[in-house]
């Protein structure tokens, strides 16, 4: 069998084990084959290089990223973001009418191209998008899990949304199977949009689903104190901003007519048997101790996104907490209208709380075992895919004998992207 080999002077193989002057070996499917001493590299090399896992960004919508949306609280910025994309304007010239996917596809694409460069090998994307999505993994390299979001409050309308969206599902895995044959990482997923957005019925039609093809599913939870005022008391002044939006885009009166009360969004799934493992949430917000240990106990996994939720005015997510449940997390940098950047691991380094070891788990083998992806990904080891990034570091003065290899990797300034593989294939490289 082929193989090709890659030298480093250090290598992050897995947060416990680090290498210095190796070589990486990958075989011809794309997967590690081993790895093997190497001579020492030169002294006179001006900067040192470190090998660390592709990273995985558990949250994102990378439609978005060319959208430019201000900073404000959550309903007001969906308000805009329905204006800007889905409010599309009738038009009879129907080359006109194709502009707006267009722009959707060139933003899918920035969106995949910058998170490349940014270290970014796996994606969680959710979208009304999907094809979008796949033509632009496909184009890009970039791996990961495209999540077909579900609307639907009307309990009466359940068998039918879901009868639609599993025709897509179906529909799109039968489009992507030749040509997904030879990509390393790229499925569907189930991503009903949000608690407030699904009736239990819907929800429960999905989860099943999940369940029985031993799928993920995606969503939001609790990101907003507005969306968690609304479960409580649908008249409240705090839920006030939901309604308005809701009442702006036709769904108000379905939620009305169906509305029944519970004590926060995390007990509406629990009440209705839809917790678990299978579940992966974003954002979680505004969940009290009671809620913890609902998600603790159930299993379910979620995903912290630090600096869109201060985008979108929310408060950060108790994360010191989740840790201390032993609830299994990751980090997500939501869209880019909503974030600066969808630069993960500075979106870990919100999380000061932690070590920039534990900062580093987060955005790597964590995020893998979150997926359930360990055997994949996550880490170098031998049979997993040979995704990883290569790191330069720009001070030619810091010894990688003495520096602590994980605050390196988690500092934006002193390391930056240089290359980035996935299945041993170079897909990024910094001018």
């Amino acid at each position: 069998m082929s193989y090709k080999l890659y030298t480093h002077e250090l290598l992050i193989k897995n947060p416990q084990e680090i290498l210095k002057n190796r070589v990486l070996r990958v075989d011809s499917s794309g997967k590690i084959e081993d790895f093997s001493e190497s001579p020492a590299p030169d002294k006179h090399r001006p900067l040192p290089k470190i090998l660390i896992p592709g990273l995985i960004n558990l949250h994102t919508h990378l439609v978005y990223t060319d959208l430019k949306i201000g900073e404000k609280k959550l309903f007001y910025w969906l308000k805009d973001l329905v204006e800007k994309i889905y409010k599309i304007p009738q038009m009879e010239d129907e080359k006109t009418a194709n502009i707006n996917e267009f722009k959707l596809s060139e933003s899918y694409l920035a969106g995949c191209r910058e998170s490349l460069a940014l270290g970014t090998t796996f994606v969680v994307d959710n979208t009304s998008h999907p094809e979008l999505a796949l033509s632009a993994f496909l184009e890009t390299g970039l791996q990961g899990i495209i999540g077909l979001e579900v609307f639907g409050s009307d309990p009466d309308q359940a068998q039918e949304i879901f009868a639609e969206t599993l025709k897509k599902l179906r529909a799109l895995e039968t489009q992507a199977g030749s040509e997904l044959a030879g990509f390393a990482l790229a499925e569907f997923a189930l991503a009903p949009h949000a608690t407030y957005d699904v009736s239990s019925e819907l929800w429960g039609l999905c989860v099943d689903h999940a369940k029985k093809h031993k799928k993920i599913i995606l969503s939001h939870l609790s990101e907003s104190a507005d969306e968690e005022a609304w479960f409580r008391d649908k008249d409240s002044a705090e839920s006030r901003s939901a309604r308005e939006f809701w009442a702006s885009i036709n769904t108000l009166d379905s939620k009305l007519k169906n509305w029944k009360p519970y004590r926060s969004a995390t007990e509406f799934l629990a009440t209705n048997k839809l917790l678990g493992e299978n579940l992966l949430l974003a954002h979680a917000c505004y969940i009290d101790n009671e809620d913890l240990d609902l998600l603790a106990r159930s299993k379910t996994r979620l995903v912290t996104c630090p600096r869109s939720n201060a985008y979108l005015k929310n408060q950060k997510a108790r994360t010191e907490l989740w840790q201390k449940n032993n609830l299994l997390f990751g980090v997500g940098t939501d869209s880019k209208a909503s974030n600066h950047s969808l630069d993960l691991r500075q979106e870990a380094n919100q999380l000061s709380e932690l070590s920039a070891r534990d900062r580093f788990e987060l955005i790597s083998s964590r995020a893998a075992q979150v997926l359930n992806k360990q055997n994949l990904i996550g880490t170098l080891e031998p049979g997993k895919n040979a995704d990883w990034v290569e790191l330069e570091v720009l001070d030619s003065s810091v010894n990688l004998d003495l520096a602590d290899p994980f605050e390196l990797v988690m500092d934006t300034k002193i390391t930056r992207v240089k290359q980035v593989y996935i299945s041993g294939k170079l897909k990024y490289e910094a001018g």
